[in-house]
C-alpha cells in the first residue's frame, strides 16, 4: 500500500480544505512533517485512519469532538495505491454534519476504484470499512500499529517482564486461536470419534453372526440344492418328451375330426350355393341393358326440365318490357325541374353565402373592440397600483438603511482582545484536564470496589461448586450400580436367547423328520396307483404285487405351517439378539462415562446373579409362543430401562460439563480480577500525581477558578451579542437587496405599463372605423345584421342537391330497366333452343332402348332392374360361391394329408391326462427346489455382504480408535496455555533477530539484542568484550535506537498478516533525547530502510532533523477565530 493523496477540511485545527501530495512527498523514501506543538502533525494521521476506518484513536468513542468548532461540516478523502501483479488505485471519502445537540452524524461516505471509468464500490459506512479491510487485510488497530510508530510505545514493550510481554504479543498476532479455540477443535473432533465408533460397534451388533464358518456352511447347502435339482431336472426332461409325442399325436386326430366335420356341413348347403350361381348369371345378362336404360332417363329428365324453363322466361320478358316505359316516363319529368328552378337557387345562394362572410367579419369586428376596452380598464387599474408600489418601497429601503449603520456601530464596540480571549481559553482547558483527571481518579476507585465485590461473590461460588460436586459424585455411582443391573440382565436375556434358538432348532429338526417320514408315505401311495399286473414295479422291477400298501394319502399341510411358526420365531429371536448386542453396547458407553474403572466391557460381567436355567420341558407342553413373547416383553422392558437411564445419564453429563465450566471461569475470572486490581491501583497512584502537579502549575498561573468561569462568561456574552448583530446586519442587508431589486423592477414596470396605454388608444380608433364599414357593406347586399345568413344558404343548398339527386336517380332507373329487358329476350329465346334439341335426344334414346330389348331375356324395365344387382352386392355373392368351391377342395385335400400323419398311431384323452398329472408333479417339486436354492443363494449373499460390510467396520473401527487415541493425547497436551506460551515464545524469538539485526545496522554492530531464559530482552554489547546488559542500564540514545529497532521489525511481522504489503510508516516523537551523532546515525540508517522501496516518514519539532531531510511538510498553526491550520512542502 503506497499513499497518494490526502484532502482535510473541517477536522480538528484544519478549517479550510487541505491537500497533501504523498506522490510528491515519497519521491525520495524519506520525508518529514514538521510544526510547532498543536498545529496539528497528528491530526494529518488521524485524518488517514479517519477516512480508512470511520475511527480517530485519539477522539472519544472514535469521533467526539473531532469537528472544528466553528465549522459545520468535516470531510476526508485518501487515495491509496496497491502494487502486485497490476497496479490499482482507490480512494476513501468520509463527511461528517454537526447535529443540533452537537455530537456529529455521517453525511456521506464511498469507496472509489479509479482508472479509466471511476466504480463506486460501496457507498455506506459499514461495507466502506469492511470493504478496506477485506483490500488491506488489516483492522485499525493492526493499521495503527503498523503505519504510527510512537518510540514511548515500543519503549515500555521493551521493559516488560515475560508475563505482560507474551501477553502483548498475544494479542497484537492474534494467537488466541492457538488456545481455546484449538482445544475447542480436537474435542469436537474427538467427540466426532467417539460417535462414529459407538455407531461402527451398534451396526457389527446389527450384523450377527457373519463368520467364514457361517458362510462355508450356506455354501454347502446351496450346493446340496443344486445336486437335487439337477436330478429332478433330467427326470422332468424325460417326462416333458414322452409327453410332447403324445400331445402331437392327439392333436392331429383331433384335427382329423375337426375337418371331417366341416366337410359333411358344406354339403349339406350345396343347393343353397347353386342359387347364387344362377342369380350372378341373371346379373350378368342386365347388366348389359343398363348403360341404354340410364340413358333413356336422363333423355326425359332433361326434356322435362326444358319445357318448364321455357315457360318461366316468357312471362319474365314481359314483365320488363312494361317496366321500361314507366321509368322513361319518370326520367323526363325530372329533367324539366332541373331546368326550370336550378339557375335560380344559384344565385340566391351566392348573394346569402358573400353576405354570411360579411356578418362574420362584423362580428369578429365587434368582439375586437369589446376585447380592447376591457384591456384597457385593466391596464389602467394595473398603472395605478405600480405607482403606489414605488412610494411604499422608496419608504422602506430608507428605513432599512437607517438602522443597518446603527447595527454596525454596537458591534464594533463589542470586539473582545485576542489575547484575552486566548489566555481565558487555555486556562479552561488546563483546568478541564485537573477536573477529568478527578473524575477518572473516581471511576478506578468505584471499579477497584466493584472487583473487590465481585472477588467475594467468587469466593462463595466456589464453595457452592466444591459441595455440587460431592452430590455429582454420589450421583454417578447411582447411575452406576442402574447400569450395572441392566448389564446384568442383557446378560441373562442373551443366554436365555440362545437356549430358545437351540430349543427351536431341535423340535425343527424333530419336525423334518416326522415330515419325511410321512413323504416317504405318501410317495408308496402314489406308487400303488400306478401299479398294474403283469407290469414291472419301477422300484423292484416285481411283476406281481400282493400286499400293495393301504391307498390314503396323509396331508402335509400342517407340517408347512409348523415350519412356517419356527422360522418367524427365529426370526424374532435373531431381531431380539440383535437388539441386545445394541443396549449392551450402549450400556458399556455409558459405563466408560460414569466411571473410569469401566474401561473394558468385561468388567460390567462382575457380579452377574446366576442365570436361571431354561425350561425346556414347559416350553415343549406350551409351543414356540411360550418361548419367545416372555423374551420380546423382556426385552422390551429392557428398552424403556435404557432410555430411562439415558436420559438420567445425559442429564448427569451436562450437569457436570457446566459445573467444569463454572469452575473454569471462576478460576480465570479470579485471576483476571487480581490483575485488573494490581493495574488500578497502579494507574490511580500514576494519575492523582499527575493531577496534583497539574494543580500546583495553574494555581501559580491563574486567579480562581470561579474568576476565570466569569471573565469566559463575559466573553461568551460579548461575543453572543456580537453574533447577535452581525446575523441582524446580515438579515438587513439580505432584506435591502431584494427590495432594491424590486423598487428597480417596479420603475420599469410602471414605464412599459404607461406606454401600452398610448398604444391601445390608437387601436380602438382604427376598430371603431372597420366596424362602420361593414355594416355599409350588409346593406348595400339588401341583408341585416340579425338574419341567419348561413343557415338560409344551407336550406337552398339541400334543394339544389335535392333536385340534382332526383334527376340522377331517374336517369340510373331507366337505364336499369332497358339492361332487364334484353337480358329476359336472350334468355327466351336460348330456353326454346333448349326445348327443341332435348325432344331430338329423347326420340333417339327411345328407339335404341326397344332395339335392345326385344333382343334380350327381359320382357320390361321393371325386369331389368330386378335381376341387376349392385356392386356390394354381386362381390357378395361371387365371394360365397368361389369360398364354397375353394373350401370343399382344401378339406378334401387335408383329411388326405392328417390321415397320412396318423399313420395308424392312436393316444386316449386319459393316456394324454396321465401322462401331463405326472409331468406337473415332477415340475412342481423342480419349482419347490429352485426356490429352496434361490432362499439358500439369498442367504449366503447376505452372509458375505455381511462378512465383507463386517470386515470393513472393524477396519474403520480400528482407524477410528487409533484417531481418538491420537486426539485425546493432543488434548492432553494441549490443555492450559502452554502451546500458546510456547508459540507466543517463537514470536518473540523471531521479532528479537530481526529487531537485533536492525540494531547492529543502527549501531555498527556493536549492540546485540536477545532474549534470555525468563523470556527478558538483554543486550550483548561487543563494545565492552561481550558483556551482556540488562535493558534498565541503557542511556536514554541508546533506548530509543533499541525501541526503535524493535518497533520497526513489530511493524514488519504485523505487515506480513495482510493482504498487501504496507510501503510506507510513520515514526512519532523520541528524536529529542539524540545527541548529533546519534542523531545522525539514526536518520543514516532510516535512508537504508528506504532503499527497501519503503516510504518513511518522521514526524518531529527537532531543527536538526528537519535540515536533514530533502522532503518536509511543514505544518503552519491555526489562528485563533481565524483561520485553520495550513500545510505546505517544501523541498531541497
Amino acid at each position: 500500500m503506497k499513499p497518494i493523496e490526502l484532502t482535510i477540511s473541517g477536522l480538528n485545527s484544519f478549517r479550510q480544505e487541505q491537500r497533501i501530495d504523498f506522490e510528491a512527498l515519497c519521491a525520495d523514501g524519506l520525508f518529514g512533517i514538521f510544526g510547532p506543538t498543536g498545529s496539528g502533525k497528528s491530526t494529518i494521521l488521524d485524518g488517514m485512519t479517519l477516512a480508512l476506518y470511520g475511527t480517530v484513536e485519539r477522539a472519544a468513542n472514535n469521533t467526539s469532538g473531532i469537528l472544528n468548532q466553528l465549522e459545520q461540516q468535516l470531510s476526508v478523502g485518501f487515495t491509496f495505491e496497491l502494487s502486485g501483479d497490476c497496479t490499482v488505485r482507490y480512494r476513501a471519502e468520509r463527511s461528517y454534519k454537526r447535529m443540533k445537540d452537537g455530537g456529529l452524524r455521517q453525511a456521506s461516505c464511498r469507496l472509489i476504484k479509479l482508472g479509466k471509468v471511476k466504480e463506486v464500490l460501496a457507498d455506506k459506512e459499514r461495507d466502506l470499512t469492511q470493504s478496506i479491510r477485506k483490500i488491506l487485510g488489516l483492522t485499525h488497530d493492526d493499521f495503527t500499529r503498523a503505519v504510527v510508530l510512537p518510540q514511548g510505545k515500543f519503549a515500555e514493550f521493551l521493559t516488560l517482564k515475560g508475563n505482560e510481554r507474551r501477553k502483548m504479543l498475544q494479542r497484537l498476532f492474534h494467537l488466541e486461536k492457538y488456545g481455546d479455540e484449538l482445544s475447542a477443535r480436537l474435542k469436537r473432533a474427538a467427540e466426532g470419534r467417539k460417535q462414529r465408533l459407538q455407531v461402527i460397534v451398534e451396526k457389527q451388533a446389527v450384523l450377527g453372526d457373519a463368520s467364514r464358518e457361517a458362510v462355508k456352511a450356506a455354501e454347502d447347502r446351496c450346493a446340496q440344492i443344486a445336486n437335487e435339482q439337477k436330478r429332478i431336472l433330467e427326470e422332468l426332461e424325460h417326462i416333458e418328451t414322452q409327453k410332447a409325442h403324445f400331445e402331437d399325436v392327439r392333436s392331429l386326430i383331433d384335427e382329423k375330426d375337426n375337418k371331417t366335420r366341416k366337410l359333411e356341413q358344406l354339403k349339406q348347403e350345396k343347393d343353397h350355393y347353386h342359387t347364387i350361381k344362377r342369380e350372378l348369371e341373371s346379373d350378368e345378362a342386365a347388366d348389359r341393358l343398363v348403360p341404354y336404360l340410364e340413358a333413356l332417363v336422363d333423355a326425359e329428365r332433361e326434356t322435362t326440365e326444358a319445357k318448364r324453363l321455357m315457360a318461366e322466361v316468357s312471362g319474365r320478358y314481359e314483365q320488363t318490357k312494361a317496366a321500361v316505359q314507366a321509368t322513361e316516363m319518370q326520367h323526363a319529368q325530372a329533367k324539366r325541374a332541373l331546368d326550370d328552378q336550378l339557375p335560380k337557387h344559384e344565385r340566391d345562394r351566392q348573394r346569402l353565402l358573400e353576405g354570411a362572410s360579411v356578418q362574420k367579419q362584423l362580428q369578429e369586428e365587434i368582439s375586437t373592440v369589446e376585447i380592447l376596452k376591457r384591456k384597457r380598464s385593466e391596464l389602467k387599474q394595473k398603472i395605478d397600483r405600480a405607482r403606489l408600489a414605488v412610494q411604499q418601497q422608496q419608504t422602506q429601503c430608507a428605513q432599512l438603511k437607517e438602522i443597518l449603520e446603527s447595527n454596525e456601530e454596537k458591534r464594533m464596540a463589542l470586539t473582545v482582545d485576542s489575547e484575552r480571549r486566548l489566555r481565558v481559553q487555555h486556562a479552561l482547558q488546563e483546568k478541564k484536564e485537573i477536573d477529568s483527571l478527578d473524575l477518572y481518579l473516581e471511576e478506578k476507585r468505584s471499579e477497584w470496589i466493584g472487583l473487590r465485590d465481585r472477588l467475594r461473590k467468587l469466593f462463595e461460588q466456589q464453595d457452592q461448586l466444591k459441595h455440587e460436586q460431592k452430590q455429582a459424585e454420589q450421583k454417578a455411582a447411582v447411575l452406576n450400580e442402574q447400569n450395572q443391573s441392566l448389564y446384568n440382565r442383557s446378560v441373562h436375556l442373551s443366554r436365555l436367547i440362545r437356549s430358545a434358538r437351540a430349543f427351536i432348532e431341535y423340535e425343527r429338526n424333530k419336525m423334518e423328520q416326522e415330515r419325511e417320514k410321512i413323504h416317504r408315505q405318501n410317495l408308496s401311495r402314489q406308487l400303488v396307483d400306478t401299479l398294474r399286473d403283469g407290469q414291472p414295479c419301477p422300484v423292484c422291477g416285481a411283476l406281481h404285487h400282493p400286499n400293495p400298501a393301504p391307498n390314503q394319502v396323509i396331508s402335509e399341510a400342517p407340517f408347512e405351517k409348523r415350519r412356517l411358526a419356527f422360522d418367524k420365531a427365529a426370526e424374532q429371536l435373531n431381531q431380539a439378539q440383535q437388539h441386545i448386542g445394541i443396549y449392551r453396547a450402549q450400556l458399556e458407553q455409558q459405563a466408560k462415562v460414569l466411571t473410569a474403572s469401566f474401561v473394558q466391557s468385561d468388567a460390567l460381567n462382575r457380579g452377574l446373579r446366576e442365570d436361571e436355567p431354561a425350561d425346556f420341558v414347559k416350553w415343549e407342553q406350551d409351543g414356540v409362543d411360550a418361548c419367545v413373547n416372555p423374551i420380546e416383553v423382556a426385552v422390551r422392558e429392557l428398552k424403556q430401562d435404557l432410555i430411562h437411564l439415558d436420559q438420567a445419564t445425559a442429564a448427569f453429563q451436562n450437569k457436570q460439563l457446566k459445573q467444569e465450566t463454572l469452575q473454569s471461569t471462576c478460576a480465570a475470572q479470579f485471576t483476571m480480577y487480581q490483575e485488573k486490581m494490581r493495574l488500578l491501583k497502579a494507574q490511580a497512584s500514576e494519575k492523582s500525581a499527575l493531577r496534583d502537579q497539574l494543580w500546583s502549575k495553574w494555581s501559580a498561573q491563574y486567579a480562581s477558578s470561579e474568576q476565570m468561569q466569569a471573565e469566559e462568561q463575559e466573553i461568551a456574552s460579548s461575543d453572543k451579542q456580537s453574533e447577535q448583530l452581525r446575523k441582524e446586519i446580515s438579515q438587513l442587508k439580505d432584506q435591502l437587496k431584494p427590495l432594491e431589486r424590486m423598487l428597480e423592477k417596479n420603475l420599469q414596470t410602471l414605464h412599459a405599463l404607461e406606454s401600452k396605454w398610448s398604444e391601445s388608444s390608437g387601436r380602438m380608433e382604427a376598430a371603431e372605423k372597420a366596424l362602420q364599414g361593414r355594416r355599409s357593406q350588409l346593406k348595400n347586399l339588401q341583408l341585416s345584421e340579425e338574419m341567419p345568413l348561413e343557415q338560409l344558404a344551407l336550406d337552398l343548398e339541400q334543394d339544389i342537391k335535392r333536385i340534382k339527386q332526383a334527376f340522377e336517380t331517374s336517369s340510373r332507373a331507366a337505364e336499369h330497366a332497358r339492361e332487364a329487358y334484353h337480358l329476359a329476350d336472350k334468355n327466351a329465346t336460348n330456353a326454346k333452343s333448349r326445348f327443341e334439341r332435348a325432344e331430338q335426344i329423347h326420340h333417339e334414346k327411345l328407339h335404341k332402348w326397344s332395339n335392345h330389348l326385344e333382343a334380350s331375356q327381359f320382357d320390361a324395365r321393371e325386369a331389368v332392374m330386378n335381376a341387376h344387382l349392385t356392386d356390394e352386392e354381386r362381390m357378395r355373392r361371387t365371394n360365397e360361391w368361389e369360398t364354397y368351391v375353394a373350401q370343399s377342395r382344401k378339406l378334401v385335400s387335408e383329411i388326405d394329408a392328417l390321415s397320412e400323419r396318423i399313420g395308424g398311431q392312436d393316444v386316449s384323452k386319459e393316456q394324454l391326462n396321465a401322462i401331463r398329472q405326472k409331468w406337473t408333479e415332477r415340475k412342481e417339486k423342480g419349482q419347490e427346489v429352485s426356490q429352496a436354492l434361490g432362499a439358500a443363494n439369498k442367504e449366503k449373499e447376505t452372509l458375505i455382504k455381511n462378512h465383507a460390510l463386517f470386515r470393513t467396520l472393524e477396519s474403520e473401527r480400528k482407524r477410528n480408535q487409533k484417531e481418538l487415541d491420537q486426539f485425546e493425547k493432543l488434548q492432553r497436551v494441549f490443555r492450559g496455555n502452554a502451546f500458546v506460551e510456547f508459540v507466543a515464545e517463537e514470536q518473540l524469538q523471531q521479532v528479537c533477530a530481526a529487531a537485533s539485526k536492525r540494531l547492529g545496522e543502527l549501531t555498527h554492530d556493536r549492540y546485540v539484542l536477545e532474549v534470555d531464559e525468563q523470556s527478558g530482552f538483554i543486550i550483548r554489547d561487543n563494545g565492552n568484550g561481550g558483556v551482556y546488559r540488562p535493558v534498565s542500564s541503557l542511556s536514554g540514545g541508546e533506548t530509543f535506537l533499541t525501541s526503535l529497532a524493535l518497533a520497526l521489525s513489530l511493524s514488519e511481522q504485523i505487515q506480513l498478516r495482510g493482504n498487501v504489503p504496507l510501503q510506507f510508516f510513520f515514526l512519532d516523537e523520541g528524536f529529542g533525547s539524540l545527541d548529533p551523532d546519534l542523531l545522525d546515525t539514526v536518520v543514516t540508517a532510516l535512508e537504508k530502510l528506504h532503499m527497501r522501496r519503503l516510504a518513511i516518514g518522521v514526524i518531529s519539532h527537532v531543527p536538526e532533523m528537519r535540515e536533514r531531510l530533502p522532503r518536509r511538510l511543514v505544518v503552519s498553526p491555526a489562528i485563533p477565530s481565524g483561520r485553520g491550520s495550513r500545510v505546505h512542502m517544501e523541498m531541497l
